[in-house]
């Protein structure tokens, strides 16, 4: 997969909607930080994996996406290693699929940003976070129809308040680009 990766490039976009949908994929982090909760329920995670997390968000929120990319790739395989011996897959590894999401859609590799997206959606369907952070690549590469439905499923998944309205003004200006 890598040596054919489709490599987003922002003059492709207006600044002004990159803008708008970076905010939502970076900044909510800092607004809400992400501990793995979905639909506002926080998971318990041990103190280790809470620490790591947040490292690899404030990886994110700092711009450093290629850091946060790298640790959580690392965390994955680290965390998946235990499916093999018969373990489930733990709310911290679908976090970090998530976080693997964002990292590699700044970066701009599709591809694998998609690839983390659909295995935390696979495991965690009502993620708002994931649905949101896949509703953006699928804008990225100009699939409007699918990324209408990821934010409208993000928007019915997320708790309220300026989330929701970050949403509501996304899906806004997909629709300007479906119609």
């Amino acid at each position: 997969m890598r040596g054919g990766k489709m490599k987003f490039t922002i003059q492709k976009f207006s600044s002004a909607f990159l803008i708008v949908f970076l905010f939502v994929t970076n900044v909510q982090a800092q607004e809400v930080p992400s501990t793995g909760r979905s639909n506002s329920v926080t998971l318990d995670f041990n103190n280790n994996n809470y620490k790591a997390l947040k490292r690899m968000r404030e990886f994110i929120d700092e711009g450093k996406f290629q850091r946060a990319a790298d640790r959580a790739s690392r965390f994955i395989k680290s965390n998946n290693n235990n499916l093999r011996n018969g373990s489930s897959m733990t709310p911290a590894t679908l976090e970090a699929y998530n976080i693997l999401c964002v990292a590699n859609t700044s970066l701009g590799q599709v591809e694998d940003g998609m690839e983390a997206c659909n295995e935390s959606i696979k495991n965690t369907p009502n993620s708002w976070e994931s649905l949101k952070s896949r509703a953006t690549l699928y804008y990225m590469t100009q699939d409007f129809k699918s990324s209408l439905s990821d934010f409208e499923s993000a928007l019915a998944n997320s708790p309220n308040g300026a989330i929701s309205d970050v949403l509501k003004q996304n899906i806004g200006v997909v629709k300007s680009k479906v119609q």
